[in-house]
């Protein structure tokens, strides 16, 4: 499956990206900040966009398709 198929799937918002990454969109800078500790928690690291002005917002870079599965099974648990 491709990243922005695994969000669909699991109803995160996303915005689409012709780069290397992809930005999800929380409600608020707590709720980003709360994923981005539960992916790192289980190996994978992202970046949150608060240095960038949009605090609520979480960066997702892809990876190799190894990397991606890692992900994929970070975000189903």
């Amino acid at each position: 499956l491709s990243m922005p198929a695994v969000y669909d799937e699991l109803g995160l918002k996303y915005v689409p990206s012709a780069a290397n990454f992809f930005m999800l969109p929380f409600e608020t800078e707590a709720e980003a900040l709360q994923f981005a500790l539960a992916l790192e928690q289980r190996g994978v690291i992202v970046r949150p966009l608060r240095g960038f002005g949009l605090p609520h917002c979480v960066r997702i870079t892809i990876g190799t398709r190894e990397q991606n599965d890692t992900l994929t099974a970070a975000l189903k648990e």
